[in-house]
């Protein structure tokens, strides 16, 4: 994956010709950058996406520290002399699943729904933020721990032949747990973790990398989405945006930091902003994992009915499908937990071997029908090069964002590992053993970003252009998002639409919902219903829509 990636790139770098200079700061904070030129081209030859490489300061207060660059792709507006604008995409998902994904293949995937309604009168963007993307490409990249699997595999098993007096519990070969995990397994994998930092953190100063990490985090990537804002569509031009869950919180540090550039944003079932930087992260997971096994719970539940399009998620396919279900659960656990099991252990799991039977229906009735002993081997299946799996994944992001300072008291150290003793069991419908993964463990991070907001205070300056929040039915792709009431109260002047249908994963939204999106993005118009797109894919064209401008009591 990253060697094809620098591939692409390496041809993009020679087919552009960067034009930045050193980049300048307005006097007033808030005020944001003033545009860098730049070039783009075509990403392959013969493809309409182009793909450019956009060259910024690592600190937008200090731009003598030096410069970054932040790797983008856009599809462009079918006439450029009649655009009318830049739409910036972010969907928060390559973040978790896919950190080195380049952001053309997204665009690619993606976009070609939302810019047929848009009339192919907007450009396009997506990109790479700070801390994602292939290192040397994407300044600053991805942080790499180790050389590759091996490399990773060996330094494991050392650290548990020095601190445990019992032979290790996984195969050195693929990483995976050979046994069922104790409360003393869990505690020595955490000592353990909090070497692999250390570790990481000395590999990322050999590299030159390390004195970059203070510059990665959500409020240096807004400085860097105005930037190209302005270098697109000109200064002070309004910004559009969409993101989708962890991508939305891009959209609320825009309207912290920048409400006056803040224009027409989608905020498709957004993450609580101040929950997602103030409380400590352990927790955050502690209630992350009950609420995803719950989610996955409820499945069970709807199974009983005799409906068989009960007997599925709503993002799914509208029957039983064994295949999807175990997506599902996997992308939960690449997520959500820091180990990973050989499959056997998921066979001696009763309570998941319980859920199985629940949702699986006759051979002829469920989608990819599947043995449990086929479908605990799907559930871990992994990528085989996940550049991710050998750095920390997002929390030099994550951690980065955070509000609490590091610290290394006994108190603290205590609080966690009570968490890990209580949650080690808690989720059986997710996984037999439960760990955080990195993101989740912050405690153990030791660098904040050198900008981080805090969301706690009421926004001062309402944004200058209208927001749309949409709230889907829960399912497990959507686990960490707000409630309707919350939503409200940190978004009280927003259009806010509840219980939708959630149609497809990341953009791929049933006709209905691109619809209602495209609708609000050109032109500020939102349904009259309450309760739009409750009847799945059967609205299909705007016109379907009766739309109503400045409408907010939903």
């Amino acid at each position: 994956m990253v060697s094809a990636l620098l591939d692409v790139f390496v041809g993009l770098l020679l087919a552009i010709v960067v034009l930045a200079t050193d980049p300048v700061v307005n006097s007033r904070d808030d005020a944001g950058p003033r545009p860098l030129p730049y070039e783009v081209a075509p990403c392959r030859k013969g493809t309409i996406i182009e793909c450019g490489i956009f060259k910024v300061p690592l600190d937008w207060h200090e731009p003598s520290v030096g410069n970054g660059s932040i790797v983008f792709a856009r599809y462009p507006a079918a006439n450029q002399t009649a655009r009318k604008g830049t739409v910036f995409l972010h969907t928060g998902v390559s973040s978790w699943f896919s950190p080195d994904r380049a952001p053309q293949v997204d665009l690619s995937r993606q976009a070609g729904a939302l810019y047929t309604r848009l009339n192919g009168e907007y450009d396009l963007v997506m990109w790479i933020p700070r801390g994602r993307g292939v290192p040397g490409i994407s300044i600053p990249g991805m942080l790499s721990c180790f050389a590759d699997s091996v490399d990773k595999s060996d330094y494991y098993q050392d650290m548990t032949e020095r601190w445990s007096e019992s032979p290790p519990g996984w195969d050195g070969a693929t990483f995976e747990w050979t046994r069922q995990q104790t409360v003393d397994d869990a505690l020595l994998f955490h000592q353990i973790q909090e070497r692999v930092v250390i570790s990481c953190l000395e590999t990322a100063d050999d590299q030159g990398q390390g004195g970059m990490l203070r510059y990665v985090g959500t409020a240096a990537t807004v400085r860097d989405l105005v930037a190209m804002a302005d270098a697109f569509d000109g200064p002070d031009a309004p910004i559009r945006f969409w993101g989708a869950q962890p991508g939305s919180l891009v959209g609320s540090y825009l309207q912290k930091l920048f409400p006056e550039r803040a224009g027409r944003l989608v905020m498709d079932d957004p993450i609580d902003p101040i929950a997602y930087n103030a409380v400590p992260s352990y927790l955050t997971w502690q209630t992350a994992i009950a609420i995803a096994n719950n989610t996955v719970a409820t499945l069970e539940e709807s199974c009983a009915s005799d409906e068989l399009a009960d007997c599925s998620f709503p993002s799914g396919p509208p029957r039983p499908d064994m295949e999807f279900l175990g997506l599902s659960v996997r992308l939960l656990r690449q997520d959500l937990m820091g180990w990973r099991n050989q499959p056997f252990l998921d066979l001696l799991n009763s309570r998941y071997h319980q859920f199985y039977d629940a949702v699986r229906k006759d051979e002829k009735d469920t989608q990819n029908w599947q043995t449990f002993e086929e479908h605990t081997e799907r559930l871990n299946r992994y990528p085989v090069h996940d550049p991710a799996a050998l750095g920390l994944g997002d929390m030099p992001i994550i951690c980065g964002d955070a509000l609490d300072e590091h610290s290394d008291n006994k108190t603290l150290l205590a609080a966690v590992e009570t968490v890990l003793t209580e949650s080690l069991h808690s989720v059986p419908l997710l996984m037999p053993s439960a760990f955080p993964s990195w993101r989740f463990l912050c405690h153990l991070w030791p660098i904040r970003a050198i900008e981080r907001i805090s969301f706690s205070e009421p926004q001062e300056q309402k944004p200058v252009q209208e927001t749309l929040v949409l709230l889907r039915k829960l399912d497990p792709w959507n686990y960490p998002r707000v409630s309707d009431s919350a939503a409200r109260e940190l978004w009280p002047d927003a259009h806010v639409f509840s219980d939708l249908e959630f149609g497809q994963y990341m953009f791929d939204h049933n006709n209905c919902n691109l619809d209602l999106i495209a609708s609000f993005l050109a032109n500020g118009t939102v349904p009259e219903e309450a309760f739009p797109c409750q009847d799945g894919d059967e609205r299909r064209h705007p016109s379907q829509i009766p739309h109503t401008r400045h409408r907010r009591a939903h």
